[in-house]
């Protein structure tokens, strides 16, 4: 009744005291396609609703670059013996990664675009990131030494 429904966790309408209806979340609702991508492929990624770990009582505010998971070690204090263990920890699947990915792409956002002053740094690294893609996509035109013929 406080408008969090726990079987999605998400902020949704609460169904009223004993009805049968369910609330499916909108994935379902949507192509059949897409169903099949996200109960497949992402293996549990949903757009649109929190981390499951996600708790507004407890947390606060919603902040797209904080993971609201269980709290591990940092990668600086595992010693070389806990290594294998510390990285049979991480969330490898594509859920995981997506996450990942997202919550660095919203830490590097905050950091560099939503600023009181703005600065070139973030079209430098643009411009540096585009130059690194470029060095690799044309490394077969460069891999020869620029000779087009052979020499006699």
């Amino acid at each position: 009744s406080s408008g969090i429904n726990a079987e999605y966790g998400a902020l949704l309408p609460v169904p009223s005291s004993s009805t049968s209806r369910k609330l499916k979340p909108v994935v379902e609702t949507e192509s059949s396609i897409r169903v099949i991508l996200t109960s497949i492929a992402m293996s549990g990624f949903r757009p649109g609703y929190y981390p499951r770990e996600y708790n507004p009582k407890v947390h606060g505010p919603y902040l797209p670059s904080r993971y609201y998971g269980k709290p591990d070690t940092p990668l600086g204090d595992v010693k070389l013996g806990e290594l294998k263990a510390w990285v049979g920890r991480r969330d490898f699947s594509p859920n995981g990664l997506v996450s990942v990915l997202c919550r660095g792409y919203e830490k590097w956002n905050h950091k560099f675009f939503k600023t009181q002053k703005y600065s070139a740094v973030p079209i430098l690294q643009g411009f540096a990131l585009f130059s690194i893609w470029m060095f690799f996509a044309r490394y077969k035109e460069r891999k020869s030494g620029g000779a087009h013929c052979k020499y006699h």
